[in-house]
């Protein structure tokens, strides 16, 4: 099944921080199926989330043996950018456009400066002692 917004609600809805959806049965009982929660800074390149039934809340959810959701179950939620100048990859802090400045507003943008300032001053290892920390990792995504 395939649920998408309507144009005027994908204008009003910005998503930001944490976020639970909860998605109901669209029978007579309307009753909560299950939950998906995230926060907006772990949405990968190429703008979607996927959950597969062990994303899913409640617990109960995923020990139903597939008769309530089929073990391969997969949800994949999509997301547009707000911005079509700012890329959440590559712009820096600082070389945000006005309107994602705003849009984000100073409060969050002081704590990502924060975040900025201890990633900048952490002293990560070296590639060799990462590869020694990590064998089974491909020594080039260690770089």
């Amino acid at each position: 099944m395939i649920f998408l917004l309507t144009e005027q609600q994908q204008r009003n809805l910005i998503l930001q921080g944490d976020v639970k959806i909860i998605f109901k049965h669209a029978g007579f009982s309307n009753k909560v199926m299950f939950r998906i929660m995230f926060n907006t800074a772990f949405i990968q390149r190429g703008n979607y989330i996927k959950a597969g039934k062990m994303e899913l809340s409640p617990e109960d959810i995923r020990k139903d043996k597939g008769k309530i959701i089929p073990p391969d179950f997969i949800v994949y939620i999509h997301f547009d950018d707000i911005c079509t100048r700012c890329s959440p990859y590559e712009t820096e802090i600082e070389d945000l456009c006005d309107n994602c400045k705003l849009e984000i507003g100073e409060e969050t943008l002081d704590e990502w400066r924060h975040v900025k300032q201890i990633m900048q001053a952490h002293d990560f290892p070296s590639a060799q002692l990462a590869h020694q920390m990590l064998p089974n990792v491909d020594p080039d995504l260690l770089q």
